[in-house]
């Protein structure tokens, strides 16, 4: 039992046969069971952090940014297929990533941003929402004490240097 490695690996488009693909189907298109199972893939990439971790590396996982599109809303239906339930598939992927050792940031809503945010798929946003994703994904950094591996900087550094990253966007 082995789950498609993601959305993103097939590279789905937005439109089939000239029809807005609704974001349930765009998102969940792959999952066909109940139980959730990591393809060889990611196992193999799983494989791979975890050995990068061994070394002092430091990995977090997070949810993907998703955006409502005008005519079909993200979220929206609270089962993914027959007795599966986003909560349930989200947890069990959180519980399989933690299980493995790595930290998981957040929960799946965190990245749910309106039709406003949409750009050209439901996983682009504008940049005034990656702004704001990327505020947030820092504070859940700073919420875990994410530190580079070193450990010479301090979350205010790490902060300070994430804003002079984004501060031309901001100022822009």
């Amino acid at each position: 039992s082995e789950m498609h490695p993601g959305p993103m690996a097939t590279r789905p488009t937005l439109y089939e046969k000239g029809k807005l693909r609704a974001c349930h189907s765009f998102l969940f298109r792959v999952l066909k069971r109940k139980e959730l199972a990591f393809s060889p893939a990611f196992k193999k990439s799983l494989e791979v952090l975890t050995e990068l971790r061994n070394r002092g590396v430091n990995i977090y996982f997070t949810w993907p940014t998703v955006a409502d599109h005008p005519e079909s809303r993200c979220y929206d239906n609270p089962y993914i297929r027959r007795g599966v339930t986003l909560d349930s598939y989200a947890g069990q992927i959180k519980q399989q990533i933690e299980s493995a050792g790595f930290t998981f940031l957040g929960e799946y809503e965190d990245g749910h941003f309106p039709a406003s945010c949409f750009l050209d798929t439901y996983y682009h946003i504008t940049q005034d929402c990656a702004i704001e994703r990327t505020r947030v994904l820092v504070e859940q950094l700073r919420e875990v004490n994410a530190l580079p591996v070193n450990g010479s900087h301090t979350n205010a550094d790490l902060l300070k240097i994430v804003e002079q990253k984004i501060s031309p966007w901001l100022d822009g």
